[in-house]
């Protein structure tokens, strides 16, 4: 279900990212933050549905898994990701070793 403010907030976040593309000062923390407030000013909650995972090499797998974890992390946003536990749960544990599992 898409809600009627989330063309308005694609612009505000575009807008942000090209600012910071130009202002090199600016940490990516500092962007995170601003891209957080949009999201709590626009008040509505995202949904990314990220499907066949297990069909990526297991280099591929593990990065999203990461770029996930680590950098998008964002307020009121949603990730629902479709695998084949097996597949993914294995390039995991050749990045991870006894983690994998639990990655």
């Amino acid at each position: 279900y898409i809600h009627g403010g989330l063309g308005d907030l694609q612009k505000d976040v575009s807008g942000t990212l090209e600012n910071y593309a130009s202002q090199t000062q600016e940490s990516l923390e500092e962007l995170k933050l601003r891209v957080n407030e949009l999201l709590k000013e626009a008040g509505i909650k995202l949904f990314i549905f990220i499907d066949d995972l297990d069909r990526l090499n297991p280099f591929e797998v593990t990065e999203v898994f990461r770029l996930i974890k680590l950098n998008a992390d964002f307020v009121n946003t949603f990730y629902i990701m479709a695998y084949d536990k097996e597949v993914v749960e294995g390039a995991l544990v050749q990045q991870y070793k006894e983690l994998g599992k639990k990655y």
